[in-house]
């Protein structure tokens, strides 16, 4: 049985600063081994379809909090929970070497895929480590595993689904059997299908280093990919490392790249495709020049926050931090999300407690931060205990909250739940005067709308990670009906948001197939 560790027994305490009003915790988990010397952490959360989680990461044993079927040096760790955190499965998977879980996703037939790097060498290993995807059904059993890469160093770090139904993975490569490889490490970009058998896999680089760490859909079925490079020949190249954004094809020719960054370190971590097709990302940044301005310190990263239309050209940058340490973590784990106001909540690990940040509780806390549309922040707080905590991965809830990933005490792979903010939540008209049928639905849903006086309204429908799908403008009217066609929509959890200049109202809907 996992064990709830509540805010007062661990000593987690949660501080806000800012105009806004913040959002409270509502639970959290640390999941740990048998004794301290088992480091445990999280990598990647996403809210499910049944409202619940799965998180992924490294495990290290399996007493305690931790899953049955521990092998050694750290296995990639797959939790599933319900909605309140109670564990419903687990799993570890892995052999003898290091193995370690870094992107998880939901797909559209309701089980989940997983993918990370192992360096188990055995008959599925190609040579050092390699990338693998592994694919569950709902309930945790699993449908097929892949293994992936050449002779040298190959690292997965993110993974999304495709149009037909495939996936596209990213990382890093160092292996010369990959088409198109440069020497040292490439970026590394692949698509397979539905059952795991790869399509294509190619290397992108220069003379210099290259890394991607987050892919996501193009609205033509292509990918956006965010990392870093360091290589002077890459197309608008700063200096140091520079976050790298580049288009890919569906055929894996890229469409257009560009660096975006100063003369000091700069990396891209988490990339979105907003709702007007605009492509923002969240990295980290020393740079106080080019592209860069008002970092909060010399030679200390910073969160930056990129906006790029959809063609590749920058059209501004937000640095947010103090004068420590901010933005940082084991990796380059910094995460963002859009919301359903149009704005963009962001989290990342920090050590300052000046400039943008307040209420640090002592060392590295888990730092959530909330901007408006224009990239402007709104309202920030520090999560944490005192001591080295290290914040991952973020993903939105349905009903206007937050689940946060990483780890508590540089030990335990750590859960947190937060709520929505009043702005949020109170701030919405009377849900009655919104009915909506049939839910669940599967082709047309049915939509009634009751304002107190006539007004035009922006009718949205929204998947669980924020990400706007549907978006139509409403005529004026206090009493009005209309319909929607969700049948392209995949099974999943969804919801609809209908606002005004005044005020708006919104209901969650299931979709099934």
């Amino acid at each position: 049985m996992q064990k709830i560790a509540t805010i007062f027994t661990l000593g987690i305490l949660l501080a806000a600063g800012g105009a806004f009003a913040q959002p409270a915790i509502d639970w959290q988990k640390n999941f740990q081994g048998g004794s301290s010397n088992y480091k445990s952490e999280f990598n990647a959360v996403i809210a499910t379809a049944d409202g619940g989680y799965i998180a992924v990461g490294k495990g290290w044993g399996s007493a305690g909090d931790l899953p049955n079927g521990y092998i050694d040096h750290g296995d990639a760790l797959i939790i599933k929970t319900a909605a309140d955190g109670t564990v419903q499965w687990s799993d570890y998977w892995g052999q003898q070497e290091e193995d370690a879980a870094m992107s998880v996703i939901q797909t559209a037939d309701g089980g989940y895929v997983v993918a990370g790097y192992t360096a188990h060498f055995s008959t599925l290993s190609m040579g050092g480590n390699d990338g693998f995807v592994v694919k569950y059904n709902a309930a945790g059993t699993i449908q097929w595993e892949h293994i992936y890469g050449g002779s040298g160093h190959d690292l997965i770090y993110s993974i999304c689904q495709t149009s037909d139904g495939g996936y596209a993975f990213v990382g890093s490569t160092k292996s010369p059997e990959v088409s198109g490889y440069h020497g040292g490490s490439d970026l590394w970009v692949a698509k397979i299908d539905a059952t795991g058998t790869e399509v294509w896999s190619k290397a992108k680089g220069y003379s210099g280093e290259e890394a991607a760490n987050s892919v996501t859909l193009a609205s033509d079925g292509g990918f956006i990919i965010a990392g870093k490079t360091n290589s002077p020949g890459a197309v608008n190249y700063k200096g140091g490392y520079d976050i790298w954004v580049m288009k890919v094809t569906t055929n894996s020719n890229i469409d257009w790249q560009t660096c975006v960054g100063g003369t000091k370190d700069d990396a891209g971590s988490s990339v979105l495709v907003a709702a007007d097709g605009s492509i923002w990302l969240a990295g980290r940044t020393k740079s106080n020049d080019s592209d860069i301005s008002g970092n909060h310190s010399n030679d200390k990263n910073d969160l930056v926050l990129a906006h790029l239309d959809a063609a590749g050209t920058l059209l501004n940058t937000k640095v947010f931090g103090g004068t420590s340490d901010d933005a940082t973590g084991f990796t380059d784990n910094q995460s963002i999300k859009q919301t359903s106001d149009g704005g963009f909540v962001m989290l990342t690990s920090t050590l300052s407690n000046d400039g943008d940040v307040s209420g640090n509780h002592g060392s590295y806390d888990f730092w959530l931060l909330k901007a408006n549309a224009a990239g402007n922040l709104e309202w920030q707080q520090c999560i944490g205990g005192g001591t080295q905590d290290y914040a991952n991965a973020l993903d939105l809830t349905a009903d206007g909250g937050y689940i946060l990933a990483g780890q508590y005490n540089t030990s335990n792979a750590w859960l947190i739940r937060v709520k929505g903010t009043p702005s949020d939540i109170e701030n919405l008209a009377d849900q009655a005067a919104l009915a909506i049928y049939p839910n669940p639905v599967s082709g047309i849903l049915n939509i009634f709308i009751d304002w107190e006086k006539p007004q035009s309204s922006t009718l949205t429908v929204y998947d669980i990670t924020g990400r706007a799908l549907i978006m139509q403008t409403m005529d004026k009217g206090n009493r009005m009906q209309t319909q929607i066609d969700i049948s392209a929509l995949p099974a999943g959890s969804y919801y609809l948001k209908i606002a005004t200049s005044e005020a708006q109202m919104a209901k969650s809907f299931q979709v099934v197939r």
